[in-house]
């Protein structure tokens, strides 16, 4: 509860030119209370691939996130990033986070991202959000890719009303 960053960090990244290539499988994250990050957002799963010092194929794959809590953050209760290949996200509840419960960022090198039986309880001033509010709209979820194929969503309870879902980054967001 209450991490300057990310409650918990599921990351890496390419240190130096010529760095060796990492790889982060078959993870499980369950059972968590991810609970007040005043800067961040409780979760974030994503792989650095080098930037400017070239491809080194980083990734993520084969990660299960299930059965957490992540209540009141700054920003998402969870981020799902870049290289990602496949992330199964189920029976969490997200409650109350700043801006949404789940952001999926706008990476092309993300797949097979599903996202189903969850609770999120999200309104729009909740006050949680502290820092940097206006980079993210406010919504339950916001899938980036906005592809289906990408990344599924379904079977999930939004309290309050009906669903708040959004597909693209920046000032081109339309509703999914």
């Amino acid at each position: 509860e209450g991490a300057p960053g990310y409650s918990l960090h599921v990351f890496d990244q390419v240190r130096q030119r010529g760095d060796f290539r990492r790889v982060i499988s078959n993870l499980l994250v369950e059972g968590n209370v991810l609970k007040g990050s005043p800067e961040r957002s409780g979760m974030i799963l994503a792989m650095e691939d080098g930037g400017d010092w070239g491809t080194y194929g980083n990734y993520a794959e084969n990660i299960v996130i299930r059965n957490n809590l992540f209540l009141q953050n700054n920003h998402h209760g969870l981020v799902i990033g870049a290289n990602i290949r496949g992330a199964n996200v189920y029976n969490n509840t997200f409650h109350e986070n700043g801006r949404q419960g789940i952001y999926v960022g706008d990476a092309r090198t993300t797949s097979a991202v599903d996202i189903r039986n969850n609770l999120i309880y999200q309104t729009d001033a909740n006050g949680f959000c502290r820092n940097f509010c206006s980079w993210y709209a406010t919504a339950h979820i916001q899938d980036s890719l906005g592809d289906p194929a990408r990344v599924r969503i379904e079977n999930n309870g939004y309290f309050p009303g009906a669903p708040v879902l959004y597909k693209g980054v920046g000032s081109n967001l339309t509703p999914i």
